[in-house]
């Protein structure tokens, strides 16, 4: 449940008129992670560059995806549309059973990894500082960056 808490902030959810499907993309380090998730019927696909995407479009694995990420803190607003449209979808399907979307999980934070994840995925820490001639640390500077990521499509 933990990794669960921890990809949704990674997934742009896409669906189409046709078929949805889920693509999470991974630094090329975490291959192993996109290779075992991979085993939920989707496909690895090895890019140019020090990435690869994950890429799932089995129906019953994008349902179990859908039931088990409903109503989860860590969507953003514009991905609980998606993933809205994603359970409309199936549910217009006719193949799997209905799923009622749920808004935002408003659990404790104490209780839900969703900043993890939300770190995890769009930050990073740096700590600076100088040592002075007894090579204690002065000087300190400690900084958290948090990137908003640019939305699907480029703009």
């Amino acid at each position: 449940m933990v990794v669960l808490k921890y990809l949704v902030q990674l997934v742009p959810l896409r669906v189409s008129y046709f078929t949805p499907s889920i693509t999470i993309t991974f630094a090329l380090k975490d291959l192993p992670l996109a290779e075992g998730l991979a085993l939920l019927h989707g496909r690895v696909n090895k890019t140019k560059g020090q990435y690869v995407v994950l890429s799932i479009q089995n129906l019953p694995a994008i349902y179990s995806f859908a039931v088990l990420v409903n109503g989860r803190r860590n969507l953003e607003p514009p991905k609980i549309e998606a993933l809205h449209r994603l359970i409309d979808w199936l549910n217009n399907s006719g193949k799997f059973p209905h799923i009622q979307p749920l808004g935002l999980d408003k659990s404790p934070l104490k209780d839900n990894g969703w900043l993890t994840g939300l770190l995890e995925a769009d930050s990073n820490f740096n700590i600076s500082y100088l040592l002075n001639k007894k090579s204690i640390a002065r000087d300190v500077d400690i900084t958290m960056r948090l990137s908003q990521p640019p939305p699907a499509g480029g703009g």
